[in-house]
């Protein structure tokens, strides 16, 4: 077996496989920089300068031999792409392509990883990032500004619960009343009979003695400070009241109601509250069963403080 061929260059020593093509010889001395200066003096100076690392001229080497066949580096012809030859000032360092040609495929050596393309820097508000974080949107404070108008008790920011369902006769203009109302309670158009099941409608309106009036389609809690009651309706109305001497509890009365019907009862408050009814005497409100009311009835709770009952209008 013939011994393998070493080929002297200027920038190091490349062992090729006896049975590599003689060719082969003159373009691995051309990548090792031409001859070494002991063979020639005869330099091309356009090369001068031109570096190759040690490491590959080695694994350039150990491919010859195991395989005998040399794989060159494609270039494009242009000194700056990968496998080309540039004349520089040997003083300034070379470009990394040309210093770490990209591998071809089956040269067993791993490509580089290109570089990930830079992020685009945000673009400058003015404002603090730190503040930004921390602005609310625009619907948020909306919804916020809209829920003062809810009626009290609802949950700021929340839908107001849906009404429940109640059977009602229609009148001719298309007003729910009780089953068993001989005339509509609105107009005075006739009753035609039919039922229907529709949200509950105001039954009674309070019209307080400071001038205020609520509505009664639900529960409805009077006081200094009145508070939600357990075992009430969702969305339970909360009517608070002046009290200067504190005569008025802070949950003094509960008006509620069943069917057609509006009931009330006292709260456990420490001054009662008195019933006052056309035609009868006075009487303290009961606290531990609710009491129908009927139009003109009154409800003193102290302190001035006095609720009518008035029909719906």
């Amino acid at each position: 077996m013939s011994a393998p061929r070493q080929v002297v260059g200027r920038y190091g020593t490349a062992v090729l496989d006896p049975d590599a093509p003689a060719d082969l010889d003159a373009r691995v001395l051309e990548l090792l920089g031409g001859p070494s200066p002991a063979d020639t003096e005869d330099l091309d100076p356009e090369r001068t300068g031109v570096w190759i690392d040690p490491d590959d001229i080695a694994a350039l080497g150990r491919q010859a031999v195991d395989t005998g066949v040399w794989v060159e580096e494609a270039g494009s012809g242009e000194p700056e792409e990968v496998g080309g030859w540039a004349a520089h000032d040997p003083s300034a360092p070379l470009p990394l392509a040309s210093r770490f040609p990209e591998p071809e495929p089956g040269s067993g050596r791993r490509r580089r990883r290109p570089a990930p393309p830079p992020e685009p820097a945000p673009e400058p508000t003015g404002q603090d990032p730190r503040v930004q974080a921390l602005s609310v949107p625009t619907e948020a404070i909306r919804s916020a500004a809209s829920s003062e108008s809810a009626p009290t008790g609802a949950l700021r920011g929340e839908r107001p619960p849906a009404r429940p369902l109640i059977t009602s006769v229609m009148c001719a203009s298309g007003h729910p009343n009780p089953p068993d109302a001989p005339r509509c309670h609105m107009c005075v158009a006739p009753l035609t009979g039919e039922l229907r099941r529709v949200p509950r409608p105001v039954l009674a309106v309070l019209v307080l003695s400071t001038g205020e009036s609520v509505g009664v389609h639900g529960d409805v809690v009077v006081g200094r400070a009145p508070q939600p009651q357990a075992g009430g309706e969702p969305g339970m109305a909360l009517l608070a009241v002046p009290s200067p001497t504190h005569l008025v509890s802070r949950s003094h009365l509960f008006v509620t109601t069943a069917g057609w019907n509006v009931l009330a009862r006292d709260l456990g408050s420490n001054n009662g509250t008195v019933l006052v009814r056309p035609g009868q005497a006075p009487v303290l409100l009961a606290t531990a069963l609710p009491t129908p009311l009927y139009v003109g009835d009154l409800l003193d709770v102290g302190d001035g403080v006095t609720l009518r009952v008035e029909p719906p209008g």
